[in-house]
């Protein structure tokens, strides 16, 4: 049985790719996921996890069990997109994880 905590990945971008092999090396948790405001990346994948969407999957991703995410979007130059999102991400209740490569 499975007991690894399932999440979503918030971001589709460089940053994104960085966070989601470093999910993937640690192995602490199931990404389900990534989700993304760019209609274009819906339905493509990320290192086999597909982008599900934008903010409308939110509530379903919430009434589905999941409650972790992990903030994606970088910060260069200009953090605002990152701190936006995980306002966004706290008010829909998830718990914000952090993640550090084993390397």
């Amino acid at each position: 049985m499975n007991t690894r905590e399932r999440c979503v990945v918030f971001g589709a971008g460089g940053h994104a790719r960085v966070v989601l092999d470093a999910l993937m090396a640690v192995s602490l948790r199931d990404v389900i996921g990534v989700i993304d405001p760019d209609p274009a990346l819906k339905g493509t994948d990320i290192f086999g996890v597909e982008v599900l969407g934008g903010n409308e999957c939110i509530p379903h991703l919430r009434s589905s069990g999941i409650g972790v995410v992990v903030i994606g979007i970088g910060g260069a130059g200009d953090n605002r997109p990152r701190e936006r999102v995980f306002i966004e991400a706290l008010a829909a209740g998830f718990h914000i994880a952090g993640v550090v490569h084993p390397s």
